[in-house]
């Protein structure tokens, strides 16, 4: 559905301006709707748990985790809006103990120290591997004295997403 969307907005675009290129338009408004439509299902969601705060932390905390070290995606954009959207909304209601938060933490800074950053897609290498694997490391890490519930729960899920679960 995003795609098509993106698609015939870039193609009504490219009519008014011919000079605009129709795929490269339409890549750069899948993009930018993906995250449009994750962020109001989200704040959907916070009409009925007020965790405004905590909607705005997790997709912030998502997009820079996941900016740099990567992961699988979802089959469509369609979906992952959606499951975004859903779990932006979702974490901050979670809670966990301490010592669950802890192991959460734990358990992604090992799967970041080891795989990150894991991309699963053709890129252009920018020798910034090292860089966001210390970067990721660190901010996951860092929750170690935060022991933040929401956190532990983007931080997991996003390790998750890193892990080879298969051969290239």
């Amino acid at each position: 559905m995003l795609s098509r969307i993106s698609t015939n907005i870039a193609r009504s675009i490219n009519k008014a301006d011919p000079n605009t290129d129709i795929e490269l338009m339409a890549y750069s408004l899948k993009n930018k709707l993906n995250q449009f439509f994750a962020m109001a299902i989200a704040l959907t969601i916070c009409i009925w748990t007020s965790q405004w705060i905590g909607v705005i932390v997790s997709y912030l905390l998502l997009m820079i985790i996941r900016g740099r070290s990567g992961g699988r995606h979802l089959p469509s954009l369609t979906l992952c809006s959606i499951a975004s959207g859903i779990f932006m909304g979702v974490v901050p209601i979670i809670e966990y103990s301490n010592n669950i938060v802890f192991y959460m933490t734990i358990f992604s800074v090992v799967i970041f120290a080891l795989f990150a950053p894991n991309y699963f897609h053709e890129r252009i290498d920018d020798g910034s591997d090292v860089r966001n694997k210390i970067i990721v490391t660190i901010i996951a890490a860092s929750n170690l004295f935060m022991l933040s519930s929401l956190v532990a729960t983007v931080l997991v899920v996003q390790a998750l997403t890193i892990l080879p679960w298969t051969r290239r």
